[in-house]
């Protein structure tokens, strides 16, 4: 007989992830990324290439999430989130973002949300694949 998990109903709200990527303040320069709602982080020699490094990180997160043979550890994987300070410093840069939009222009900023789609072929992956919460 098939293992069954049952599914449950996900909104595109559910598809989308939110992250941040900042100037680096240590020597080396840089720019990091970071994804709140699993706890990811990435790099890059600029902000666009730090998106890129997270969006990697995030399609091999949700990989090796759904290749775990153990699926009912997938709720609990899923819901991994940042500390509460980088959540709020999210809420923070998001604030900050809209306040300066309504200017005309948006000054260079050294940190900026973004939010992360899940691509198609994951986010199918993801509504079939995941088995009800307990």
């Amino acid at each position: 007989m098939a293992d069954h998990h049952p599914t449950r109903a996900v909104s595109p709200q559910d598809l989308i992830v939110r992250c941040y990527v900042r100037r680096r303040r240590d020597p080396k320069g840089g720019w990091v990324a970071h994804c709140i709602d699993w706890d990811l982080w990435a790099s890059g020699d600029s902000p666009s290439a730090a998106r890129k490094s997270m969006e990697d990180a995030i399609v091999s997160y949700i990989e090796a999430v759904l290749d775990t043979d153990d699926k009912s550890s997938i709720p609990a994987l899923l819901q991994r989130r940042a500390s509460l300070r980088y959540v709020a410093f999210w809420h923070y840069l998001r604030l900050r973002s809209k306040l300066f939009r309504g200017d005309g222009g948006r000054p260079p900023l050294d940190s900026e949300p973004f939010q992360e789609s899940l691509p198609f072929q994951l986010a199918h992956s993801y509504r079939s694949g995941f088995p009800a919460a307990s």
